[in-house]
């Protein structure tokens, strides 16, 4: 409004020279071309810029003067106009010149277009200048009371189908405001005194503007303003921190005081496919906001309330609220030391949390939150990292406070069975309380049920200021149910059955990118005892393997198949093994699985998301020789473990073969089978084998 006050100041001063001119000249030399010289000299000597015009009209009754096609030149021959217009037309008070004093009635300027530049340095304008001073040594001309020219005031000034370009280059990137059809009514005993204004006008980049109110041309302003659908994206070069804005906003506006910073304004705001982004936060979609603000020694204060039920809100990818679910924030804005901003009285709604908070700014920033207890039913459609569980039970904030730089959490936030569901129907149920120490985080009395099986867990977030802060887990079962964990959180249930020791130590950021086993990193050590895999077991199909090499030894692995439990699975006495866990994926180097006649170590990869295995190993068998209990043959190398560990695919070499079968001895080997295999099997093999197994393996 300051800019549209001052292109109007340029229009009066024109139009007063025109007019000036006129009145002294009037009516014989007013066409004349001495008049056209004396008029656009004066104008270049007040503003600096040179004037053009096509022609004056001057009227008698009432007084009045049109200035048709004038144009004030720009700073350069190259540049256009500062300011061209269809006409300017004023009419003149008759009575007040009898006094001396110009009064104009009305002043309109139609089809008008104002260019205007704005740099670090401020706006430029040109300037008006005063005559030039007389010599030292010059004496003043005398001058009679008759020929002062006359006191100027003007009671009404009117745009008409105007158009305003301001390219603003103090900000980067610049921005170019084009105000166009800009329609104004402007009214007042004099420019220097406050004048009514009812203006419009429609912007280029998009939306329309009314203003009704006052304004004074030193900048105090007391209007109101209503926005329908005003584009906010050239808003973006004014924000700092790389802040984006774009999308639509539409309401109204009150302004007192000083334009460039008013004393008082009263917001009520509705934006539509709002586009936020400032750091980590982004919102997009409808927002409202209504705020009251007065500002006291240059800080402001008041109250303000924001609903942003509608939009999506996401703080980095810790939190994304989708659009509906209940998000509203009001409270009051204050000051504090050394000007500082801070939030009082602050009443945040997200869901089901119904909380009271106080911020407080300056470097050291500072949230204190506090509510009462709260359902987390639902709450995984805003946590990106739980968005494939289901959660419930319920959790109570305690003197919960946020510090930053450094960051620091302070408080307590007791766990009342909180719960999360797996797709596969898995239920983790943790109980205790997360207690914030500054900058770590400490798990208290927690308890953990995994598909009704106890853990022992101890968490802690040993270093919340650094740059990706993440949890140290470490947890310890006995006793567990095999088969309710995989089936429950898995999805492989029945594939393997056994009960489980388990311990471990594992570290899992704070923002897991939306998948927790894929961000998981530690060692696990466990322990499955007297147990059974679904179908073919990794060890199975390693004796399939080594049979289909050596045909012979077919009769050896119905043998330990007979053993082993037929058709209800693989039994097996344990499997043990340490896990280093990266990535998604398990590494181990002493994965051990024994059965009773037979056992294999495994060293290599296991990956969570499919169960698929990258393994090689080695098979053994007992000795039943006076070894010892326990002591085994020489192992078979496995050269390839693949497939999944429900379904393995095995690979065994012929020369791997042939060192088993050299292995063996002919006159135990009926011994041994007698005790695994029924008598008829046994005298087979006993009669038939011998040694031919050594022959029977092919040399490849």
């Amino acid at each position: 409004m300051r800019r549209l006050l001052g292109a109007a100041l340029v229009l009066a001063v024109l139009a007063a020279l025109g007019l000036g001119a006129a009145l002294l000249l009037l009516p014989r030399l007013v066409a004349g071309d001495a008049a056209r010289a004396r008029i656009e000299s004066a104008a270049e000597a007040a503003l600096g810029r040179a004037l053009r015009y096509q022609r004056l009209d001057v009227g008698l009754l009432p007084p009045s003067v049109v200035v048709v096609e004038p144009a004030i030149a720009g700073d350069t021959p190259e540049a256009p106009p500062l300011v061209d217009a269809r006409r300017i037309s004023l009419r003149i008070a008759l009575l007040p010149l009898l006094a001396r004093k110009l009064l104009v009635d009305g002043l309109v300027v139609d089809g008008a277009t104002l260019r205007l530049r704005r740099t670090a340095a401020g706006l430029e304008l040109p300037g008006l200048r005063a005559p030039e001073a007389a010599g030292a040594g010059d004496a003043a001309p005398a001058t009679d009371a008759a020929d002062e020219p006359p006191r100027l005031a003007v009671r009404r000034l009117a745009l008409r189908r105007s158009t305003l370009i301001l390219e603003d280059a103090a900000v980067e990137p610049p921005v170019t405001w084009e105000l166009r059809e800009l329609r104004a009514k402007l009214r007042g005993d004099s420019l220097g005194e406050p004048l009514d204004v009812d203006a419009s006008f429609e912007l280029a980049s998009g939306g329309r503007v009314k203003a009704e109110g006052t304004v004074t041309l030193a900048g105090e302003v007391d209007l109101d303003l209503a926005l329908e659908e005003v584009a906010l994206a050239p808003v973006a070069s004014y924000l700092e921190g790389g802040a984006s804005v774009a999308g639509l906003v539409s309401g109204s506006l009150e302004l007192e005081g000083p334009l460039r910073s008013p004393s008082r304004v009263v917001a009520k705001l509705a934006f539509r496919d709002a586009d936020l982004r400032l750091d980590e936060i982004a919102l997009r979609g409808p927002l409202r906001l209504e705020a009251d603000l007065t500002r006291a020694s240059g800080a402001p204060s008041g109250r303000f309330e924001i609903d942003a039920t509608g939009a999506e809100l996401v703080y980095g990818g810790a939190f994304r609220k989708p659009p509906g679910t209940s998000a509203t924030v009001s409270g009051r804005i204050v000051s504090g030391p050394g000007g500082t901003l801070g939030f009082d009285d602050l009443k945040l709604r997200v869901r089901d949390l119904d909380a009271t908070a106080a911020l407080h700014g300056g470097p050291r920033m500072r949230i204190d939150v506090h509510a009462p207890p709260f359902d987390l039913a639902g709450w995984e459609a805003l946590l990106p990292a739980l968005a494939r569980w289901q959660l419930g039970g319920r959790v109570a904030p305690d003197g919960i406070a946020i510090e930053q730089a450094p960051r620091e959490l302070h408080g307590r936030l007791a766990l009342d069975g909180v719960r999360a569901t797996s797709s596969h129907g898995g239920v983790l149920v943790l109980r205790g309380a997360l207690v914030g120490e500054g900058a770590r985080v400490r798990g208290e009395a927690l308890e953990l049920l995994a598909a009704d099986q106890p853990f022992r867990v101890d968490a802690e977030l040993a270093d919340l200021d650094s740059p990706a802060p993440r949890w140290q887990l470490r947890f310890e079962g006995h006793d567990a149910d095999v088969n309710r964990l995989l089936g429950g959180f898995g999805g492989r249930r029945d594939a393997l059955h056994g009960r489980l020791a388990i311990s471990g130590d594992l570290g899992l950021p704070i923002d897991t990118g939306g998948d927790p086993l894929t961000a998981l990193s530690g060692r696990v050590r466990l322990e499955i005892r007297d147990g059974r895999t679904k179908g073919r077991s990794v060890l199975k199909t390693s004796l399939d393997a080594l049979t289909a090499v050596a045909r012979p030894l077919h009769l050896l692995s119905r043998g330990f198949e007979t053993r082993s439990g037929g058709g209800d699975g693989d039994h097996f006495e344990s499997i043990t093994g340490s896990f280093e866990i990266a990535d998604g994926i398990a590494r181990t180097d002493d994965l051990r699985i024994v059965e009773r006649e037979h056992s294999i170590d495994l060293s290599g990869t296991l990956r969570f998301s499919d169960l698929a295995l990258d393994m090689r190993g080695n098979l053994s068998f007992v000795r039943d020789d006076g070894g010892g209990p326990g002591s085994e043959r020489p192992g078979i190398p496995v050269a390839r473990v693949r497939g999944t560990l429900g379904n393995p695919d095995v690979e065994v070499t012929a020369e791997a073969a042939r060192s088993f079968a050299a292995a063996l001895e002919p006159s135990r080997l009926g011994k041994k089978l007698g005790r695994a295999l029924d008598p008829e099997t046994a005298r087979e093999l006993a009669d038939g084998l011998g040694g031919l197994l050594q022959k029977a393996v092919p040399k490849r």
